[in-house]
């Protein structure tokens, strides 16, 4: 997440000489390979992200048991949020002049498994990757939010 790379780098500043995330990223592991992993449909992300933050369920079952509500101002704010994140991930790359293998949220959730091979054997490693024991917690009233979200800003889905 965006958001962090700023705290990321005041960590690393006493690390590193120079005050930015390029510096700290190649001062503190070298030359990487990035991997940039998005979800174009911000809306559907940020309805999920709303229900998590309300609920405090981040896994299946593992949540504080609080009804989530609709909020069409707080799912704006995360929709707003996470456009915003992402454009500027998408002007750091452009500007560090790193090129990032990209992996969308539809890719790692319709394969998991292969999605994770993929970016292993990107960087030369080789692994037998499991299947991920989690489960997706999209549901119908997802949907129904995300699909009242668009109506309510005006938004094509």
């Amino acid at each position: 997440m965006w958001g962090h790379t700023e705290d990321f780098v005041a960590r690393a500043l006493p690390l590193v000489a120079e005050d930015s995330l390029d510096a700290a990223l190649r001062s503190l592991l070298g030359e990487v390979q990035l991997v940039f992993v998005t979800r174009p449909d911000t809306v559907s992300q940020a309805v999920s992200l709303w229900k998590a933050v309300q609920t405090e369920e981040w896994r299946d079952g593992q949540g504080s048991g609080h009804e989530a509500e609709y909020s069409f101002a707080a799912i704006d704010f995360l929709v707003r949020q996470l456009r915003d994140q992402n454009e500027a991930w998408r002007e750091w790359f452009a500007g560090s002049g790193r090129q990032p293998h990209t992996v969308t949220y539809d890719e790692l959730d319709a394969d998991p498994r292969g999605t994770a091979t993929s970016v292993l054997s990107l960087l030369g490693l080789a692994a037998d990757v499991p299947e991920p024991p989690l489960e997706r917690q999209s549901d119908n009233r997802s949907e129904r939010w995300a699909d009242r979200y668009r109506a309510d800003a005006g938004e094509a889905g």
